[in-house]
């Protein structure tokens, strides 16, 4: 792009000689236009005054998306089923090309490979070949590779629907409610190098006739990565050990507590005391010297 922008200042150099010629290039920041402003002041032999014309050039230019590219996402409410959806886009105008998609998925999300779709503008788009190697718990993750032949300028979905795993207390992560990493797709394919476009369409701007390239060369060898999926998983209540132990510790404190006093405990008689008359009487009795009653 940088390029073609100078062979465009050339042009205007060529076309609009002169010493006092000021050109500049403003590329908006803002959006996807390429704007090319060019001014040229003129200054007169016997005036110091001058005056500018400015010519304005505005080029509509698409965005360079990549040929190929692809995303994917997880749909669905709950901890218990979900749907993988991998959207692969094949940005050429003309050309269909085949992509070989390789899909790892952890063993704790039970897919149901019955449930696969791969549609392209909203048709059914049947993989010239698939191979499955269904998972094996606690031992190796689902394995999914196909071969999708991508029609020109569309966009092919691919999905499957899945099952949450419950897995034991002690295979979960120490931040279990983050959820659970999946890996990426793997998408492979040999994409045209170049797009060859008709030359009619840059009859009314030649200026930009050479940034849109007039002839097709071989395919390259294309590897693309989607995004990791974050998944979440059923997660138990971990602080439930420590109130079961709290609470344990409680009764067995309650009760082996109880029981061991009942246990330990020795019973005595307790006399009665004697009546009020009885204790004056013997008192009147002891500083007179008198035997007290019995």
């Amino acid at each position: 792009m940088i390029n073609n922008l100078h062979k465009a200042q050339w042009f205007f150099q060529k076309s609009f000689c002169g010493p006092s010629l000021k050109r500049y290039i403003n590329l908006s920041q803002t959006s996807l236009d390429v704007l090319a402003k060019f001014r040229m002041a003129l200054t007169s032999n016997n005036k110091k005054t001058s005056y500018s014309e400015n010519l304005s050039l505005k080029k509509k230019a698409d965005m360079l998306r990549p040929l190929l590219h692809a995303e994917r996402y997880v749909s669905g409410f709950g901890l218990q089923i979900g749907e993988i959806h991998t959207v692969i886009y094949n940005n050429h105008p003309y050309r269909a090309f085949p992509v070989l998609l390789m899909d790892s998925v952890p063993w704790y999300l039970q897919i149901y490979i019955h449930t696969l779709t791969v549609t392209s503008k909203n048709r059914e788009n049947k993989p010239s070949y698939i191979h499955y190697q269904p998972a094996k718990d606690r031992h190796r993750p689902h394995f999914v590779e196909m071969l999708i032949q991508l029609p020109p300028h569309s966009m092919t979905e691919i999905r499957v629907q899945f099952e949450r795993a419950l897995l034991k207390w002690t295979e979960y992560t120490p931040d279990p409610n983050h959820g659970f990493y999946v890996g990426s797709s793997v998408v492979s394919a040999l994409v045209p190098s170049m797009v060859a476009m008709n030359p009619n369409f840059t009859l009314d701007q030649p200026l930009f006739s050479s940034f849109v390239p007039v002839k097709e060369e071989s395919s390259y060898f294309v590897r693309v990565y989607t995004e990791p999926l974050l998944v979440n998983l059923p997660t138990p209540d971990f602080s439930m050990p420590y109130n079961v132990i709290c609470l344990t510790c409680t009764v067995v404190a309650v009760g082996y507590g109880s029981f061991y006093n009942l246990l330990t405990r020795t019973f005595q008689l307790d006399e009665p005391s004697p009546p009020l008359a009885k204790r004056l009487a013997n008192l009147i009795r002891r500083l007179r010297g008198v035997p007290q009653l019995a």
